[in-house]
């Protein structure tokens, strides 16, 4: 169980992050930036490329991860830099003053947050044993309704500022916790050197041969499809559809509702 909690514990402190800058922080700071009238256009751009960087430093750097025969072991290594770049972004977009600035902050967090979050999750299939890997799924999905509860209350009683600050305190915190916990045995066998060419052939994965990969994916991008459109633009629905001055308190009730109903599942 402690290392289960352990090991899950770094998937709490992402998710609380994510959930509390894309449900509520960024839309709120975007809208004050920019004014009603491009509000959703510019959060549009934002996520959009946002998730474009993200969908390409994610495989590449969990490609290098698996590769990696640092003495630290294969992921640490990796998950420190992302924690302190994500650390260092999250701090600078507390404190950017324009559009542009906090658009270049997000990206810069994008790309740290991912460089962690990739060998993170590969993680679970280096340390957990085959017969508990369902056990640790639970355990992270557990921590993931968790995060969504600390998520959407952290803004409700801490200023924007103190938000990104807070939860770039606790993305060392998370880090901290799973590296201390999780026992990581590093590569002692080496890798064949390929050639870049090889490298970006191997991240393609025969539908013949691996259909079960590709049903996987294709349902999991409708899934997330669906859930990151409404995600990405409740706050302003409830802002300019409903005339919410201040939707904070109707995301939290509505958001710690369905998170509770789901928690049976998990």
């Amino acid at each position: 169980m402690r290392e289960n909690a352990a090991l899950s514990f770094f998937w709490f402190t992402s998710n609380l992050q994510w959930t509390a800058l894309i449900i509520v922080v960024v839309p709120q700071v975007v809208l004050g930036m920019v004014g009603a009238q491009h509000s959703g256009t510019a959060m549009s751009w934002l996520t959009a490329l946002g998730a474009l960087l993200a969908s390409v430093i994610q495989p590449i750097f969990g490609a290098f991860s698996d590769r990696s025969r640092h003495r630290w072991g294969r992921r640490r290594p990796f998950m420190t830099v992302g924690v302190a770049g994500t650390a260092a972004a999250l701090a600078y977009m507390g404190y950017a003053a324009t559009f542009h600035g906090f658009l270049a902050g997000y990206l810069v967090l994008q790309l740290f947050s991912n460089l962690a979050s990739a060998p993170y999750q590969a993680l679970i299939p280096d340390v957990v044993s085959r017969e508990q890997r369902g056990t640790a799924s639970g355990y992270m999905g557990l921590m993931s309704q968790a995060a969504i509860i600390g998520g959407v209350l952290l803004p409700s009683f801490v200023s924007i500022r103190a938000t990104f600050l807070t939860i770039a305190v606790l993305q060392v915190a998370g880090l901290a916790v799973t590296i201390a916990g999780v026992r990581e045995v590093p590569k002692t066998t080496g890798s064949p050197r390929v050639s870049p060419s090889a490298f970006l052939r191997a991240f393609w994965i025969p539908p013949r041969a691996h259909t079960d990969w590709w049903w996987v994916f294709f349902t999991r991008l409708l899934v997330m499809l669906g859930f990151s459109t409404l995600e990405y633009y409740l706050y302003y629905y409830l802002h300019f559809v409903h005339h919410l001055a201040n939707p904070n308190r109707v995301l939290d009730e509505a958001l710690i509702a369905v998170t509770i109903a789901s928690l049976a599942s998990v």
